[in-house]
């Protein structure tokens, strides 16, 4: 058999810039393609769009690789690839006017497209880590760049965007904060418009799972949501402000993407794909006839903080200004709102976050609207005042303005947990949440039952108008404890609903049907989970 001999070949290469454009400090960037004996004319443009190059220690945080060479050398392939998926999935990246880069970084995304924009196409970016944000706000300046809380929503408008790109980001992002991020982009995106964006896809478990097994991890989680979907979750160093960066690492499964983006059209799934280093790519359409997603609005409960509101004091002065205070005192009526009965012998009303003493009994100001009859008593230096406004009135009645303290929107910042007991002695509990909905085709949430044993559970779930009490939708749905048992385990519940548009209590509760292997003592945890209408 003859011998290969190796052969080099030497190829002459030259081109002539214009560089009428160019700063003295411009950067021009070039990228040679060696097609072996192919013939093709190389494009070379000056990158003049950039101010500056990004700082190494930005580079570094968003993407683990601080090297600018690799960051300028990659728009191309961002280009190309994007434009390439978003035309096998039927779509034309012209077609789109308003872009939005979800996580834009330093403006990799930006940059990238700013050569290829039609002039009725405009660019849009936000990031949750402020430096990014700053340095794209001042030296992108094609581009609306603003910066985001790691919680919705995003400081942009309803119905804004044509067509968001999420590239790595919910790749990097704890499962609360993956519900509550769709919503919102859903909120910002046009009926019709498009979502792009990738996730670590099944391939990626056994990776992480090596990871954690040396141990080089601050936490761990994996949940498995419905009966197929899986979700892991990995933070590598525990830091508060690591969400959203590259030191966390959130996975799914495709049955796991279908339950979280449940209120999206599915178009495309590219498994795989040639994005972020074989990252699974799926694209989104939010429907023709979408709304928004309605979240809770608030809890029945009366923990958490409180909030203020205007209310009308109706108060009537039945005596003269020339009669003794003291001995006969100034009746009035005022409507004000109250939790409970009388407690004691003086009326306690929060006045602009203020007590006031005005009169024989004491009520606490926070729920339920009620009219009550008081004598003011020129004791207290206090009412004294009052007094003498309510007198010094030439008009028998009025209406004075002030603020009251009423029941809280949610306790804390958990708004999309719910979460009830079912004490020892007791067989089942109730949780109510308040929506306001506006023609929403269902109901979605995701129940958590503790503990793991052997017991039968079913819940009752009542959809009910409240400005008359009639009832939408009444369903009872018994548990599998093989699919949903488990604090690491996420159920479905999903019920289609009649069209409708107002305030709506949604009424669940539990009921233990049977203990079997279950402990009298012992109690069970219900939590119901991102609850929501789409």
């Amino acid at each position: 058999m003859p011998k290969y001999e190796s052969q080099t070949q030497k190829y002459q290469w030259s081109c002539t810039i214009n560089s009428e454009y160019l700063s003295p400090n411009g950067t021009i960037l070039v990228k040679i393609i060696n097609n072996f004996h192919l013939e093709r004319v190389v494009n070379i443009f000056p990158v003049n769009s950039i101010v500056l190059l990004p700082p190494n220690h930005l580079l570094l945080r968003i993407s683990g690789n601080s090297s600018v060479k690799a960051f300028l050398s990659s728009f191309d392939d961002l280009k190309y690839t994007v434009k390439n998926y978003l035309q096998k999935a039927g779509f034309n990246f012209h077609q789109f006017e308003n872009i939005l880069d979800f996580g834009c970084g330093v403006g990799r995304y930006l940059m990238a497209f700013k050569p290829e924009l039609f002039p009725n196409q405009k660019l849009f970016g936000c990031d949750v880590f402020p430096e990014c944000a700053k340095w794209c706000q001042e030296n992108l300046k094609f581009a609306t760049v603003k910066h985001n809380d790691i919680q919705p929503p995003l400081p942009f408008e309803n119905n804004q965007f044509d067509l968001v790109n999420a590239v790595s980001v919910f790749t990097h992002l704890r499962l609360d904060l993956q519900h509550l991020w769709a919503w919102d982009i859903y909120r910002v995106l046009r009926p019709g418009g498009i979502l792009f964006m990738t996730l670590h896809g099944p391939q990626f478990f056994p990776i992480v799972y090596d990871i954690f097994r040396t141990g080089n991890t601050h936490q761990a989680e994996m949940y498995s949501i419905g009966e197929e979907g899986l979700f892991l979750y990995l933070d590598h160093q525990g830091e508060t402000d690591g969400q959203g960066q590259h030191t966390v690492a959130a996975l799914h499964t495709p049955a796991a993407y279908q339950e979280i983006f449940s209120m999206f059209k599915h178009i495309k799934r590219f498994p795989q794909s040639n994005m972020a280093n074989g990252q699974d790519l799926y694209i989104l359409q939010k429907p023709i006839s979408g709304g928004l997603v309605a979240q809770p609005l608030r809890r029945k409960k009366e923990e958490g903080r409180r909030k203020k509101e205007e209310v009308f004091i109706k108060s009537e002065v039945r005596s003269q200004k020339s009669l003794s205070r003291k001995e006969e005192g100034i009746r009035k009526k005022e409507e004000v709102f109250i939790k409970s009965e009388v407690r004691s012998q003086k009326l306690e009303v929060k006045n602009f976050g203020k007590k006031e003493e005005v009169g024989n009994a004491k009520e606490e100001v926070i729920g339920k609207r009620i009219e009550v009859e008081k004598i003011l008593i020129s004791d207290n230096e206090e009412t004294k005042n009052l007094s003498d406004k309510i007198l010094s009135d030439s008009q028998t009645n009025r209406q004075v303005k002030t603020e009251v303290e009423e029941l809280p929107l949610f306790d804390g910042g958990e708004t999309w947990k719910f979460a009830e007991k079912i004490l020892p002695g007791s067989h089942k509990c109730q949780t109510e949440i308040k929506f306001q909905i506006e023609g929403q085709k269902r109901f979605r949430v995701y129940p958590q039952i503790e503990p793991i044993a052997a017991y039968s559970i079913e819940c009752e779930i009542e959809i009910i108008k409240s400005e008359d009490g009639k009832i939408l939708v009444q369903k009872t749905i018994p548990f599998n404890h093989n699919h949903i048992f488990g604090k690491t385990n996420y159920a479905v519940v999903e019920i289609e609903i009649p069209r409708y548009f107002g305030e709506v209590v949604v009424r669940l509760t539990t009921v233990i049907t049977d203990r079997i292997s279950l402990a009298l003592e012992q109690e069970v945890m219900v939590s119901w989970n991102f609850a929501n209408f789409a």
